[in-house]
């Protein structure tokens, strides 16, 4: 059996990592697998840490014309100075507060601090533009401290989980039913040191915290944040979008349903796209 649709990603390192003929080129070839995709914008250590570098890049992405719809999310907001209300002029589908360590708006999940009264400042422009807060790379003191000051959408692009894998980017068990009381979504991350232990990921480790999350959630509330681009460690057989029909097939023969299945790979994200817009749920 295959997909009805093509996947939906949540979390793609792409545009930062790929000069624009590259990233266009990359695009291009894998539309056919792709109906949404989220192109993260890493501002901590390249060159997109200013308001007018980062407007100009997603104006070079949006003119592009292609069958995959592009969205496009900040990792690590805190460059913004003063005047937040700049947020606006960028417009992304979520914006995280971190990266991995503390800053001047909250504590990263290396770091040890918690929200700060900059971040408390930027999660109200955040929520009066009605944009997503990203709670990838917070610190669980932040994660809590977010939760608690911000009353709009919430979500992790990408991540694990830590009942499976113990690991400081993943989430545990009550932060992610945080997240889905919300109405919001987490991404599944292919990154092997969230996945796993071992030193070479395996597609089976992917499937082990999918089991997780079903059994213990449901099959709402969950899509994959694959991370292409942003790690190296990629599970075997699951390191470029071409390779997704194997985990379909893995999925299929373990039992999951046809429903399930499109659920986890593309109805979900949709689903939370209609929850913002305010439509009717598929």
């Amino acid at each position: 059996m295959i997909l009805k649709s093509k996947l939906c990603d949540l979390h793609n390192d792409l545009i930062t990592v790929e000069k624009f003929d590259s990233a266009k080129k990359y695009l291009q070839d894998n539309t056919k697998y792709l109906n949404t995709l989220v192109l993260a914008i890493w501002t901590t250590h390249t060159q997109y840490n200013n308001l007018e570098a980062i407007k100009k890049l997603i104006v070079s992405y949006k003119d592009l014309k292609m069958n995959t719809r592009l969205l496009f999310g900040i990792e690590d907001i805190s460059f913004i100075d003063n005047d937040l209300e700049k947020i606006s002029e960028l417009n992304p589908f979520y914006a995280s507060l971190t990266w991995n360590y503390d800053n001047s708006l909250g504590g990263g999940a290396y770091g040890e601090s918690g929200l700060t009264d900059k971040g408390k400042q930027v999660l109200n422009v955040l929520k009066k533009e009605n944009m997503v807060l990203d709670t990838a790379h917070l610190n669980e003191k932040t994660f809590w401290n977010c939760f608690e000051s911000f009353s709009g959408l919430i979500i992790n692009s990408h991540t694990c989980f830590s009942s499976i894998t113990n690991h400081k980017r993943n989430i545990n068990d009550q932060q992610t039913q945080a997240i889905i009381s919300r109405g919001g979504i987490i991404g599944l991350s292919f990154v092997g040191e969230f996945l796993c232990k071992k030193s070479v990921p395996i597609i089976d480790d992917v499937i082990s915290h999918i089991d997780f999350f079903v059994s213990k959630f449901g099959d709402t509330g969950i899509c994959f944040g694959t991370d292409y681009y942003g790690t190296e460690n990629l599970p075997q057989n699951l390191k470029k979008y071409s390779d997704i029909s194997i985990l379909v097939e893995k999925l299929y023969k373990m039992g999951y349903n046809k429903k399930t299945v499109e659920r986890l790979f593309y109805k979900n994200f949709e689903n939370f796209l209609r929850f913002i817009d305010g439509t009717q749920l598929i």
